[in-house]
């Protein structure tokens, strides 16, 4: 099997059905256009303008016309495939032969896949029967592929219910956050493709299983999700859960046996029951965590924090208490407060959703990195010192670089070439093995030095096996409001670039 090849101008094909692109709704909006424009947009902010082709065939066809060359020439040159998902769709014979086309020649090559990614990507305009789109997209191979490849969910959820997003109140706001999630899909594949077979070591990948919810906690998770991956993550499961229940406990074991952490987030709904069983996936994920033994895994449970009804007495400003869950969600919820368990194997909290995000990357902190004593330094090497700087101030750094190696530093700065995936992960690395951080302020706004010193914390989880030494946010010109008002996290400190020196000075004694 061919490994998978590098995407060095990206092409994406959008398969949908002309009748999706009517115009629809009391704005009269074409579906796929108003999708369209929004992933351009978000994906322009996510890799760079002009550096992927959207390819979409927009000629008036109706399924008489022939199937011609140009349709054949675009899938055949395109790297990705997105595809629409509607009822309209699976009654398209063109859509199918644009579905097959691009993924049985994929098959033919043995790179269907880009690492861990389908070069297939599921766009649901609305809901769409598992069967049919595995009938829709056969031969068997590229319909196993189809079936399990997790997509995106353009259209909202009312309960048990669905409406399209053209047609609610908040759709719009949905469709350009999916379009974004999409973006961001697209850009691990097109960096995971220009590394080709330079996969990243994974000390500097923690995994995390964030366990599938029921419906109202369904946009948390997707946000959870996002904000994970934004940190360097890996989340599982990566795959849409297999339709039979036995086959799906395989799959949530074979995913929980590859990570540190589980995450499990019990909300109002208890779930759909599957049939044969007498408990939701939600529960069945959870027990199955409960059960593993391995002294380096720990399972996360949250649930909303309750707060008091205001009443004749309380304060105006109490919070109103969460409706309450199912009984079978409640009983399950009871079942965790009073599970005896030592914290670092399952522990169960009850906080709002912003707290959220931070509890679990601090533990992944501390059950990803390695216990391993840090190497030793002195008499053995110089210590490295990671000058961070954007490419705005690289230049003024130049002759501190120089005056740091005098003073018997070795210093790293950020490299000026290679894809976004290979500078991150460079970065990643950096933060990793240093001995001291310093920040360099001095063109740059302030939102990126934040973003800076907040990948510096995250360097446990990347495999650093001790704190760093020393982290330093050096102000340079111009003096700005930002930098005077400047409050440093703590453990950091801001020096003038005069100062530099002394403070490091210690890093040899």
């Amino acid at each position: 099997m061919r490994a998978p090849t590098a995407l060095p101008m990206p092409k994406i094909f959008i398969s949908y059905s002309r009748r999706d692109d009517k115009p629809f709704g009391p704005r009269a909006q074409q579906w796929v256009k108003t999708f369209e424009d929004a992933f351009s947009e978000t994906l322009g902010q996510r890799v760079g303008s002009g550096k992927v082709e959207l390819w979409r065939d927009t000629r008036n066809m109706d399924e008489a016309t022939l199937f011609d060359d140009t349709i054949e020439r675009a899938l055949d040159s395109s790297d990705l495939l997105i595809t629409v998902l509607s009822q309209h769709y699976l009654g398209s014979e063109y859509c199918r032969r644009e579905l097959r086309r691009f993924g049985e020649l994929r098959l033919q090559r043995g790179d269907l896949r880009v690492g861990a990614h389908s070069r297939i990507v599921k766009v649901y305009r609305s809901v769409v029967d598992r069967a049919a789109l595995r009938d829709f997209a056969a031969p068997p191979e590229l319909a196993a592929e189809i079936d399990g490849t997790e997509g995106f969910q353009l259209f909202c959820t009312e309960g048990d219910d669905y409406r399209d997003a053209l047609l609610h109140p908040g759709g719009m706001d949905m469709v350009w956050q999916k379009a974004d999630d999409l973006s961001r899909a697209v850009k691990r594949i097109i960096d995971e493709g220009a590394q080709a077979n330079a996969a990243r070591p994974a000390a500097l990948r923690p995994v995390v299983y964030l366990a599938q919810t029921a419906g109202d906690m369904r946009e948390l998770r997707a946000g959870l999700r996002r904000e994970l991956e934004d940190h360097g993550c890996t989340v599982l499961p990566s795959r849409e859960p297999p339709e039979d229940f036995k086959d799906y406990l395989a799959a949530v074991r074979e995913d929980l046996a590859g990570v540190r952490l589980s995450v499990h987030l019990l909300g109002r709904r208890y779930g759909a029951i599957a049939e044969g069983t007498d408990e939701s996936a939600v529960e069945a994920q959870l027990k199955l965590a409960l059960e593993v033994q391995r002294p380096d895994f720990q399972t996360l449970v949250w649930s909303p924090l309750v707060a008091v009804e205001p009443g004749p007495a309380s304060p105006a400003n109490t919070t109103v208490a969460e409706t309450l869950p199912e009984p079978k969600m409640q009983t399950l919820r009871e079942r965790m407060a009073e599970l005896s368990l030592p914290r670092a194997r399952m522990e169960y909290i009850r906080c709002g959703a912003s707290p959220l995000g931070v509890a679990i990357r601090e533990r992944l902190v501390q059950t990803v990195a390695p216990a391993a004593p840090p190497a030793p330094m002195a008499g053995t090497r110089r210590p490295l010192i990671y000058l961070l700087c954007d490419k705005a101030d690289r230049e003024d750094t130049q002759a501190l670089k120089a005056s740091l190696k005098q003073l018997g530093f070795d210093v790293t700065r950020p490299p000026l070439e290679g894809s976004t995936g290979e500078r991150d992960e460079d970065h990643q690395r950096c933060l990793v093995a240093c001995d001291a951080l310093v920040v360099v302020w001095g063109k740059v706004r302030e939102p990126w030095v934040r973003k800076k010193l907040s990948d510096a914390q995250q360097a446990m989880g990347w495999g650093r096996r001790a704190p760093m030494r020393a982290c330093i946010v050096l102000m340079g010109p111009p003096t700005t409001q930002a930098k005077t008002e400047f409050e440093a996290p703590v453990g950091t400190s801001v020096l003038p670039a005069s100062d530099l020196p002394a403070a490091l000075q210690r890093l040899l004694d």
